[in-house]
């Protein structure tokens, strides 16, 4: 794994206060706005001198209070809590360093403090695509127009680039899908959310549960989990996040979890005719989304592959 330029400033001591505008100031972060929300988090808009950032924010007694359940490699039963993975996040970001994968500058994290502030690159852009639940479809909120075969080629050469150093790197991401692929002023990539990532040892990357965002779930990892390679469900979620940045819409889905996992399992994939597209892109998506595990297109076949190589320098060129 490449060095850390600048390693990731960790930082025990927290000093809240506000400028003349009523902002509230974390250290030398001034807040500007908040510009996101998840079930455990909320990322803020902030700035340090000339520079703009983006903060994480957790608050540990609502982590300290989600239990999670799992078996160790020896059968044994573990229980964590969702600090814990927290702070497992933390420990893996801080070894990430690829222009195409979110950067992680500064830890701030009292000992008796309520909150665990994480300083992050700012994607101007925002996410890849966000659900729209009034459509039912997803939107482009970066653009009114539909991306060009052109930009997303761009973006998903990237994407590539991301997902070949995290699994060289023994690293499986666990959740890519278009809201977790955040895009700069300049539609440089940078993937985000290591929350679910976990590392491998060797060869063997088998996960032994399910997690992620179920739409993004490979078919193997729901009909036999034991043996699913997590290298393999990366890339078939890298295909369905193709398949809606070209479509808007997702390729296997239901009302219920059970239908979902149902269609993902047994549904044929279905080329809609939205929009027209090239052979070679019709034929990557086919590729990545290949249910079977051992004919599915590895990282070094999306390496080479013909749509994603037809412009710019070759993918194994810039590796």
């Amino acid at each position: 794994m490449r060095s850390n330029p600048r390693p990731v400033v960790e930082t025990s001591q927290v000093t809240i206060s506000k400028d003349r505008k009523g902002h509230k100031i974390i250290n030398q972060y001034t807040i500007i706005k908040k510009i996101g929300e998840g079930a455990y988090a909320t990322v803020k808009l902030c700035k340090a001198r000339d520079d703009f950032y983006a903060m994480k924010v957790f608050k540990k007694d609502m982590l300290m209070r989600r239990r999670d359940f799992s078996n160790s490699a020896d059968g044994r039963m573990v229980v964590t809590n969702a600090l814990t993975d927290v702070y497992k996040e933390i420990d893996l970001m801080k070894e990430l360093n690829h222009p195409n994968v979110i950067r992680m500058y500064e830890i701030i994290d009292d000992v008796e403090g309520e909150k665990i502030y994480m300083i992050l690159d700012y994607c101007e852009r925002g996410s890849l695509m966000d659900w729209n639940s009034n459509e039912h479809r997803f939107i482009t909120p970066w653009t009114n127009k539909e991306i060009s075969e052109s930009q997303l080629k761009s973006i998903f050469r990237q994407l590539v680039l991301a997902v070949r150093y995290l699994h060289i790197n023994h690293i499986i991401h666990r959740d890519i899908k278009p809201q977790n692929v955040l895009l700069t002023s300049k539609n440089h990539v940078k993937l985000a959310d290591f929350g679910q990532a976990s590392k491998f040892e060797g060869e063997n990357d088998n996960i032994r549960k399910t997690q992620g965002t179920y739409h993004f779930l490979a078919p193997e990892s729901i009909t036999d989990i034991e043996h699913c390679s997590g290298r393999a469900a990366d890339i078939w979620a890298v295909g369905v996040t193709l398949y809606i940045a070209v479509f808007n819409i997702l390729p296997f889905s239901g009302s219920s979890i059970s239908e979902i996992m149902n269609s993902i399992e047994n549904d044929d994939l279905i080329i809609p005719n939205i929009r027209p597209i090239s052979a070679d892109l019709r034929n990557l998506i086919l590729h990545v989304l290949d249910k079977n595990p051992r004919t599915r297109v590895t990282i070094e076949g999306l390496l080479v592959d013909p749509w994603l190589n037809s412009e710019g320098q070759p993918l194994m060129s810039l590796i």
